[in-house]
């Protein structure tokens, strides 16, 4: 008993012994529900998908179609895992480990010739075996099987490896090329950095929606699929994204993208390589008089399109004309 209760004991009986029934009767109902909790939760809903347990209760979640969940975010999952990646000990360390321990010495063929099937003798087949597998390595080990001769088979797989683990996916394609004194194969691996992959016309990337052709398939983030859902063609841009021929390319994509309100100052200074402008300054966004027509209405408001707003600042339509009448 509280001092409270006390004092009101003390005071009025009555109302004391009410305070203890009061009491007696929501720790029963506390009871019925915590035994109630612990008879119809059931699975998941015990752990993870549970709505009473502390860290739940605070839990904001939602989920829709994968291309809502995952396309539309992906662009801006890709990058932070880079800047893990490459910022954070942490996680360079887990992309490192996990691509030497799954990927170690790479794949090695080991060739198990069914001899008797083929009506050669045991000798002969490990005759064979050998001769494969030294064919394999004059291929494998030469940097020449890279379309860039950069890195051989081994080291490829790495990369691949790696890049998957950081973009979330990687494409290889195969292409062939002149036999050489030192490479007699024409086989060669080029990997493709899941960015590359991208709907046409997008500049820099980004997912707004699905682009429709006119066969009546989609292209969904470069993959071009039919209504079906099946693929049949991966439309890869011919640079990275965000990486311009020029100066005057970085300049039309900026000012083109800035003047239709696509990206902010920051945005635009980003492509330029410039650093961002202090405070909320590069957060402000501009939209050209050509895609938004301002003019001031007969009861002293700004219409947009037509559609009337108040006017709250005397200033204010000076201040949209200047902003949004030319674009300079």
């Amino acid at each position: 008993m509280n001092v409270i209760d006390k004092m009101v004991e003390t005071v009025s009986p009555e109302m004391a012994v009410k305070r203890q029934r009061a009491r007696g009767v929501l720790a029963i109902y506390n009871a019925q529900l915590d035994n109630l909790d612990k008879f119809m939760n059931s699975g998941y809903s015990n752990g993870g998908a549970s709505r009473r347990k502390r860290f739940a209760k605070k839990w904001k979640f939602t989920s829709g179609s994968p291309k809502r969940d995952i396309e539309e975010n992906r662009k801006i999952l890709r990058e932070r895992s880079r800047d893990l990646a490459m910022n954070t000990p942490l996680g360079a360390a887990a992309i490192n480990s996990t691509r030497t321990n799954t990927i170690g010495c790479g794949l090695i063929p080991k060739p198990k010739i069914d001899y008797e099937f083929l009506g050669l003798s045991r000798e002969e087949a490990r005759t064979l075996e050998k001769e494969i597998r030294q064919e394999f390595r004059i291929w494998a080990e030469s940097t020449l099987c890279d379309t860039s001769d950069q890195n051989d088979f081994y080291e490829l797989q790495q990369i691949a490896f790696s890049d998957w683990l950081k973009n979330g996916e990687e494409f290889a394609l195969i292409s062939y090329d002149e036999e050489r004194e030192y490479q007699p194969y024409q086989l060669r691996i080029r990997l493709l950095e899941g960015d590359r992959v991208s709907t046409p016309g997008s500049l820099n990337g980004d997912y707004f929606t699905d682009k429709k052709l006119e066969n009546g398939n989609r292209i969904v983030n470069g993959v071009e699929i039919t209504d079906s859902g099946k693929v049949v063609a991966y439309h890869i841009c011919s640079r990275f994204p965000n990486d311009y021929d020029s100066t005057q390319t970085k300049l039309n994509v900026a000012t083109q993208m800035f003047d239709r309100g696509m990206i902010d100052t920051n945005g635009a200074l980003n492509i330029m390589n410039k650093a961002p402008l202090p405070d909320d300054e590069g957060k402000k966004r501009f939209i050209r008089g050509e895609y938004i027509q301002v003019t001031k209405s007969n009861q002293g408001g700004i219409s947009y399109n037509g559609e009337t707003e108040p006017q709250q600042n005397p200033n204010a339509l000076n201040s949209v004309s200047d902003e949004s009448g030319d674009g300079e």
